[in-house]
């Protein structure tokens, strides 16, 4: 392990935003909801590994807890100098927690990563959309980064966007020719279809606990 491996982790876990962004809350034109869907609210933990979903009346958050272990023999000696005994550090948000601990001849790492999809508390928006809700959240530029989240049998399912396919989805139906276009501000109408057309096409199941 190197610098260039710790760094690689922190973009894996601190950077994996979509780059797709909205100029107003999604669909435009319906109400906020005044809280998140008692019929949502409870913890659930992922089918495809140990990320857990928090769901409250005002906010929905994953958590995610990743854990490996190196031999220190693959540490490179720079990197074995900086970490003296136990190490950790946080990602400038706040958001990540990273730990390095040294037993015997062995280099524990974790990290602790959560990620908010929505805050009401913050000035995040919900909405109903074709049986899902609209997750949006406020970024620091005053645009909207959208998730969506609907029911499933026995739990949830989160769904956020991909950046190649949804992308081009976005591009076609509000008819923006320009590939360096990231912004959207798509009608209602175009929205529901982009739903329809499965975007939102990077899917996450949960089962509730």
């Amino acid at each position: 392990m190197n610098h260039r491996t710790l760094i690689f982790i922190l973009v894996i876990f601190t950077s994996c935003d979509n780059l797709v962004r909205f100029e107003s809350p999604q669909p435009t034109g319906q109400r906020d909801e005044k809280a998140i869907s008692s019929k949502l609210i409870g913890q659930y933990r992922s089918l495809n590994d140990s990320t857990l979903l928090t769901i409250t009346s005002s906010e929905i958050v994953r958590t995610v807890d990743w854990k490996t272990v190196l031999h220190i023999s693959k540490v490179d000696s720079v990197t074995r100098a900086s970490i003296h005994g136990d190490t950790t550090f946080y990602e400038t948000n706040g958001q990540a927690k990273f730990v390095f601990e040294v037993k015997g001849d062995s280099l524990f790492q974790s990290i602790d990563y959560k990620d908010t999809l929505v805050s009401l508390r913050d000035g995040d928006k919900v909405r109903k959309l074709k049986g899902y809700f609209l997750l949006n959240r406020l970024t620091a530029d005053k645009e909207w980064m959208v998730s969506k989240i609907g029911r499933t049998k026995g739990g949830v399912v989160v769904g956020t966007i991909s950046n190649k396919d949804d992308l081009g989805k976005l591009r076609e139906l509000t008819n923006t020719d320009s590939d360096t276009v990231y912004n959207f501000n798509p009608t209602r109408r175009q929205m529901k279809q982009f739903v329809r057309d499965k975007g939102f096409g990077e899917d996450e199941r949960f089962i509730k606990l």
